[in-house]
């Protein structure tokens, strides 16, 4: 199960059993009633008690994050471990001096881009950013997107990933894209499913790309696949 699913099951978990604690009148008896502080304080002790009761039921143990998160001592606060630097930094694979940020916008753009003197870098060109809709001539104020984010993917298995394979799947073409700077850092980490992008013309083919792309890499626990499957649903109509 991976930790994105498992964060959002944990949560369930914690608000069904709070909605218990709401049933058994804890809030009545404590601001409607005259009951004495004793009974108020048992009620209150017996309420806690069947709350953390259901969630050690149904949540998973221990060994079971254990499996999952390589330092089981830092889950709080999120998941524990994700480095940046372990995708790695843009390569050039094909040892022609552009590395592939430059080698996606020389890809993405609708004109020919102009190139600097030693013809390693992009400096200008003409991109239009499918998340905005707004055409850019100024590479400086892309960025390269990862259409499913790094962040995103190491919580949901990319973890377990070997050092060579999260490099490849950081420099992975069909997982760029050139979109405006601030709308990608908006983004951060987000699926579709809490981020869309602002242009609505482009929120179906965004929703099918992230899909297909960590279908392809087995990112999907089968509650996100049914998620984004109901959510092309909706965008593609």
């Amino acid at each position: 199960m991976p930790i994105y699913f498992l964060k959002r099951r944990l949560k369930t978990l914690v608000v069904s059993a709070l909605s218990t604690a709401v049933g058994y009148g804890v809030v009545t008896e404590f601001f409607f009633s005259d009951t004495p502080q004793e009974t108020i304080e048992s009620v209150i002790n017996t309420t806690t008690k069947t709350v953390v009761d259901q969630v050690k039921a149904q949540a998973p143990s221990v060994g079971d994050i254990g499996r999952l998160i390589p330092d089981i001592g830092q889950i709080t606060g999120g998941i524990s471990g994700y480095d940046r630097k372990e995708f790695g930094s843009w390569i050039d694979v094909d040892g022609d001096c552009q590395n592939t940020r430059h080698e996606v916008l020389i890809m993405q753009s609708s004109v020919s881009p102009r190139l600097s003197n030693n013809g390693c870098s992009v400096t200008s060109g003409q991109w239009n950013d499918p998340y905005s809709g707004k055409r850019f001539s100024d590479p400086t104020k892309l960025d390269i997107d990862h259409v499913v984010p790094l962040k995103w993917a190491y919580e949901s298995g990319a973890v377990q990933w070997p050092a060579a394979k999260k490099r490849a799947f950081a420099n992975d073409f069909n997982n760029l894209l050139a979109v405006s700077s601030s709308l990608n850092r908006q983004k951060g980490a987000d699926s579709p499913l809490d981020w869309m992008p602002p242009n609505p013309a482009y929120r179906c083919d965004y929703v099918i790309r992230f899909y297909k792309i960590a279908r392809q890499y087995d990112l999907l626990d089968p509650q996100t696949a049914i998620d984004l499957r109901e959510m092309r649903t909706r965008e593609c109509h």
